[in-house]
């Protein structure tokens, strides 16, 4: 079957693979097909129920920790779970304390990456701005 290909030339697109390199997400779609296919194996109807199995139990501990907090960080949390249901389902380690070190930084590469792609005028990125 034919599909229609996804036009990922946009400035979202283009920040996020200049700070995080390319991607499935950001690839076009002659160098994203093969990758695709490279990784297919991992999300069989086996893989994602196994996936989901850990993803469940990723969750239900970070809820746990939350215990009776006064107040939750949800886009710290989630990004946390996100690194963890990666490294232990996708990359096979134990995530620990490492991974939550991430987090921080994921969320400002998403700040900047988000801030850019609405920016109405793109200034080089050798100009010293505050966000770099």
């Amino acid at each position: 079957a034919t599909f229609p290909t996804v036009d990922r030339d946009f400035p979202f697109m283009t920040e996020q693979q200049h700070l995080n390199g390319g991607s499935l997400l950001n690839f076009a779609h002659a160098d994203w097909v093969g990758r695709r296919r490279m990784l297919q194996p991992v999300f069989t109807r086996q893989q994602i129920s196994r996936l989901s199995d850990q993803m469940l139990t990723i969750a239900s501990d970070c809820v746990r920790e939350w215990g009776s907090a006064p107040e939750v960080d949800l886009d710290r949390d989630c990004r946390r779970i996100t690194m963890r249901v990666l490294g232990r389902s996708i990359m096979a380690f134990e995530p620990d304390q490492d991974t939550d070190a991430l987090v921080e930084p994921m969320r400002r590469i998403s700040a900047y990456i988000a801030a850019r792609g609405r920016a109405p005028v793109k200034l080089p990125r050798w100009v010293p701005t505050p966000a770099r």
